[in-house]
């Protein structure tokens, strides 16, 4: 009988243990199904900035051009802030990213499991998105380079304008003098 009862104590123990384990992983996995929906919302919120947000920013802007250096300046001092929109953008979808490939990855799971992985809705969207989002930094990069260059050149006719008339005073001084 003492036997049993130790048997049972053991079994009961064992019990015990392995539910502790189960909620355990119940809360992990919980916790992972949850990055993964942060994950996704993030990709879905972006994709919808690119595909909304982005196209209406882009509207009249294809072509820089200033009619004046404040106007330059102004479109300038735009872009760069949409620059480190996007720039900010895929950083929190690489940190979110890199927050579920800590939970594993395809690289552990066997190759069946792998390619399911791979061609999963999320992947494709993160795909989609990453090419979009790189596509929209590279094209507004290129903005505010071209925009800097119509700067400069504002800047140089505002130079060339006031040695000009710094010219002219001193021409018209020696006139008087004359």
């Amino acid at each position: 009988e003492t036997s049993v009862k130790s048997e049972l104590g053991n079994l009961d123990d064992s019990y015990q243990a392995l539910q502790a384990l189960a909620v355990q992983i119940k809360e992990r996995l919980k916790d992972v199904q949850g990055q993964w929906a942060e994950y996704q919302n993030a990709l879905e919120k972006a994709e919808k900035f690119l595909d909304k947000d982005m196209s209406l920013w882009w509207v009249g802007k294809r072509q820089p051009q200033s009619d004046s250096i404040e106007h330059g300046h102004i479109q300038l001092h735009e872009s760069k802030e949409m620059l480190q929109k996007l720039q900010a953008m895929k950083q929190d979808l690489a940190v979110t990213a890199h927050r579920c490939e800590n939970n594993g990855s395809a690289d552990n799971a066997d190759e069946s499991t792998a390619d399911t992985i791979k061609t999963s809705p999320i992947n494709r969207l993160a795909t989609r998105v990453n090419t979009s989002l790189d596509n929209s930094i590279n094209d507004v990069e290129k903005r505010v380079n071209d925009l800097s260059d119509i700067v400069k050149d504002w800047e140089a006719v505002a130079k060339m304008k006031h040695d000009l008339r710094e010219w002219l005073r001193q021409q018209q001084t020696e006139v008087k003098e004359m």
